[in-house]
């Protein structure tokens, strides 16, 4: 038994020497290719210069090559651990997706440089995306100890409330973002939020903002979380003329679809309910909740079959759609 367990530690060493190797091969390729090339001679002339390491994974990073970003960052650290460094190879390793492994490395140095408030917004976002809400918070509120006035930091807060479940939390959080500067992401989650809770501020809120930031997408967002509220609220003429407004202003915007859909199905108005359906689907196919609303308005006319295999198609893109599967069962009998 030892002998197996030995052979198999050396197979799997010798597999993560070999994915190794072929990782390095892949960098070096690359690296030696237009744009990089300029920056890989210079750094072939002075291998301990850091500042060739930062200004290649830099243009990497440009480029969207984050994996490699981050083996320049990592060497440019090596050679000198300042926190700008450090800095660059924790950001590097976030956009890379390599989220634990940034938070490992952050979290020292935030204990390092207690004054850097980047590097803590940075920890706090690894540890969001991980949800790790309580933590994230905690480094939110000792920045904006700091910091009363960083409206970024606040609206970052009020997300990780928003994704606790704590709106009201939240929204004093958006509130106060926006009060200082009306960052257009900040509308939106404001708009959202309001129109999730039925607050009655949504409207005014909506019109105030779209004046603020009058952008074909800004516009077409804010009046969906217009549609909501009055979707949430029972208003359904309200909201149908709404999300029609979402319609003329981005005819490509597929959620207004999908909630007529949903209201027009409530109202017993199928067919009406089906092709507003199908327009979403065919703007958002890979939707799985767009598929399952075909599937429940052809269920609705009757259509067993086209319904179920409606219903097979939001179940091929979520296998976890609960009501797609209790479609797929009745119309299945």
């Amino acid at each position: 038994m030892k002998f197996l367990s030995l052979i198999i530690v050396i197979t799997i060493f010798s597999s993560a020497c070999g994915q190794k190797n072929e990782d390095q091969k892949d960098f070096d390729a690359l690296v030696n290719t237009t744009p990089y090339i300029s920056y890989t001679e210079a750094i072939e002339k002075n291998p301990k210069a850091d500042s060739l390491y930062t200004q290649r994974g830099m243009k990497l990073m440009e480029l969207k090559q984050f994996a490699a970003a981050v083996n320049d960052f990592k060497k440019a650290y090596e050679l000198n651990d300042n926190q700008e460094r450090g800095l660059h190879y924790g950001a590097s390793m976030i956009e890379a997706g390599m989220l634990k492994e940034a938070a490992d490395f952050l979290a020292p140095l935030v204990s390092k440089y207690p004054n850097n408030a980047a590097i803590r917004e940075r920890l706090a976002f690894c540890m969001e995306r991980q949800n790790k809400y309580e933590d994230a918070i905690k480094l939110y509120d000792s920045i904006l100890k700091d910091d009363p006035e960083d409206f970024a930091t606040m609206a970052m807060k009020g997300d990780a409330l928003a994704a606790m479940d704590r709106d009201a939390e939240a929204i004093e959080w958006y509130e106060k973002s926006y009060s200082i500067f009306p960052m257009p992401a900040v509308s939106k989650q404001l708009a959202y939020i309001y129109a999730e809770n039925k607050n009655p501020n949504t409207v005014s809120f909506v019109e105030k903002a779209i004046l603020e930031d009058s952008s074909k997408k800004a516009e077409v967002e804010l009046l969906y979380a217009k549609g909501l509220y009055y979707k949430n609220i029972k208003n359904y003429s309200a909201a149908l003329s709404t999300y029609d407004k979402c319609i003329v202003t981005e005819i490509n915007f597929p959620y207004a679809y999908a909630d007529k859909s949903i209201i027009l199905f409530e109202q017993k108005q199928y067919d009406e309910a089906l092709k507003a359906a199908i327009q979403g689907r065919k703007i958002d196919p890979q939707n799985a909740e767009m598929h399952f609303q075909e599937g429940q308005c052809l269920e609705a006319m009757g259509k067993k079959q086209d319904a179920a295999n409606a219903y097979k198609d939001a179940l091929m893109l979520d296998k976890n759609l609960a009501l797609a599967q209790e479609g797929l069962d009745r119309v299945s009998k």
